[in-house]
């Protein structure tokens, strides 16, 4: 196999200079590691599978800025990590039933700062009456 014999390096400059194929290695051999780092992530195997291909898009649109120099793993590793995390961002929910059962008994009976709008009307129609 070529990657074995060239090694990242080659196939990162080979990339570089726009040969699919050399691409098509590097997403072959590192694809596994990204899916699996994302999937633990995220806990959403779909999700990883999208944010694995999302990752594998942005490599291959920036490897022109890569340093070929440097280890490619840990550059595309850090893409993994930054859209699983702007995924989460955006998402900013929590699945209700990763909590434990204390956790969530005390989310569902967390007592509201403020009154409701019901609340409100209640007690301005008791203090006028």
């Amino acid at each position: 196999m070529i990657e074995e014999v060239f090694g990242d390096k080659n196939l990162v400059y080979a990339a570089k200079n726009g040969e699919q194929i050399a691409y098509d290695k590097i997403v072959t051999k590192h694809l596994p590691m990204v899916y699996r780092y994302i999937a633990r992530l995220t806990g959403d195997q779909h999700l990883a599978e999208e944010l694995s291909q999302e990752t594998f898009i942005k490599a291959w649109k920036n490897i022109g800025k890569f340093e070929a120099e440097k280890p490619i793993k840990p550059w595309i590793m850090r893409i993994a990590r930054n859209c699983a995390f702007d995924s989460l961002r955006k998402k900013k929910t929590v699945a209700f039933s990763l909590l434990s059962e204390s956790e969530q008994y005390r989310l569902e009976n967390i007592q509201a700062k403020s009154l409701s709008p019901k609340e409100l009307v209640e007690r301005k129609e008791r203090a006028s009456s």
